[in-house]
């Protein structure tokens, strides 16, 4: 009900795609919460099909692979929100490369960096993270974000990858810290450079 209510909210303000986390999809479908998942972001999908919008579902926990096979189930409504930070932090997946699976079910995507610090389990990492928020994040040692630039993600062949796929979408910056507006800035001006380089 509550994401019916935020599609409906959206479509009002001319807004077709919703972002959205969803928990960590299950390798093996198998797994009962992966039927419980796909009926329930299924719904979601299809309600949002019907207003003529995306639900976008964020990249991170799992390999693309995986999250692009679970959303291909849940219809035409469902998409994918690709934020490659966390595919580099959590090591989930290389960032250039998912672009490919991910191909034309990327509606969205977070202009975001960060690094990993030491290995981590992702499923591990997602539990934690939905519990301690992002205090836990901060003192967990396991991976940082960091302004744009400064992280690992391979911002060029990322931006190219995705033209090569077709996205022609936005860069929607996030910078998940107290104080972030000078950060911003910087995003601005290194999102500007680096496209100026493609």
């Amino acid at each position: 009900a509550y994401i019916r209510q935020v599609l409906e909210l959206a479509d009002a303000v001319d807004c077709h795609v919703v972002t959205t986390h969803i928990g960590v999809v299950p390798d093996d479908r198998s797994n009962p919460r992966y039927q419980i998942m796909l009926d329930a972001v299924g719904e979601a999908a299809r309600y949002a099909h019907r207003l003529g919008s995306r639900l976008a579902v964020e990249t991170g926990p799992e390999p693309i692979a995986t999250l692009r096979a679970f959303l291909d189930q849940c219809g035409p409504g469902a998409g994918i929100n690709y934020d490659p930070a966390n595919l580099v932090m959590v090591g989930a997946d290389d960032e250039v490369e998912a672009v490919k699976t991910a191909g034309s079910a990327i509606v969205h995507t977070h202009a975001k960096d960060g690094r990993s610090l030491r290995p981590i389990v992702p499923a591990e990492f997602y539990h934690q993270f939905a519990v301690g928020g992002l205090e836990w994040l901060a003192s967990c040692g396991c991976c940082e974000e960091t302004p744009l630039g400064e992280g690992s993600v391979r911002w060029i062949p990322y931006l190219r990858a995705l033209r090569e796929v077709g996205y022609d979408g936005w860069l929607t910056i996030e910078r998940e810290v107290k104080d972030s507006s000078e950060d911003i800035r910087m995003a601005v001006r290194f999102l500007q450079q680096t496209i100026a380089q493609l």
